[in-house]
């Protein structure tokens, strides 16, 4: 519990740093973060040497839904992040925390800020241990794309009518990366777990 406590003052810290970078205003979403998602995961690595010419990797390579992760690693090699559209290896560093923006970050700041794709390759044959945490704002937090000029265009549902429309009759999806977001976190994050457990529903019907 402390561990999660400590973890969420320091992504706060980070979301600040964004929101100035973004709108001039290192509190501009502070009131958004009033009941924040964040959760820990425990991650094991299986002590299996990656393959990747046959396909085999410890994770294949992927982005993060939300808005940030920290992510806190053993001593042992594996993850790689793409940069310039090679993979570069991120070396351990067991007493530092890598940041990962995620695929609501890219969609809020309009593509300025990337969502880090990345993945774990084996190298060693090790077994390997990591800790992400994952920081998102609260589940009703509204969330519209925003550019330098524009501002940050956020607004907490609370007791208003989460089904509003907009001129076209209906609401952004928020779908896509680096799109216009117009949706609740939570609806933000759902529409990814759902997009990408598609198959599994469609196989289960």
């Amino acid at each position: 519990l402390e561990y999660q406590t400590r973890c969420e003052e320091l992504a706060r810290r980070v979301a600040q740093h964004l929101a100035r970078a973004l709108t001039g205003d290192s509190h501009a979403m502070d009131q958004y973060m009033s009941c924040p998602m964040a959760f820990v995961r425990l991650l094991r690595y299986a002590p299996v040497t990656s393959d990747e010419k046959q396909g085999v990797l410890a994770c294949g390579a992927h982005s993060d839904y939300g808005l940030l992760t920290l992510l806190l690693t053993d001593a042992n090699p594996g993850l790689e992040i793409l940069m310039h559209g090679e993979w570069t290896r991120v070396e351990p560093r067991p007493e530092m925390f890598v940041v990962n923006i995620g695929d609501m970050t890219e969609s809020l700041s309009s593509g300025r800020f990337k969502s880090t794709r990345h993945r774990v390759v084996n190298v060693t044959g090790n077994e390997r241990f990591s800790i992400p945490f994952f920081f998102d704002p609260n589940f009703d937090a509204v969330m519209s794309a925003f550019g330098q000029s524009d501002g940050l265009a956020v607004e907490n549902v609370g007791d208003k009518d989460k089904n509003n429309m907009g001129n076209d009759g209906e609401r952004s999806s928020g779908r896509g990366r680096g799109t216009a977001l117009s949706v609740t976190a939570g609806e933000y994050l759902m529409q990814k777990y759902s997009k990408t457990h598609a198959d599994y529903s469609r196989q289960a019907s």
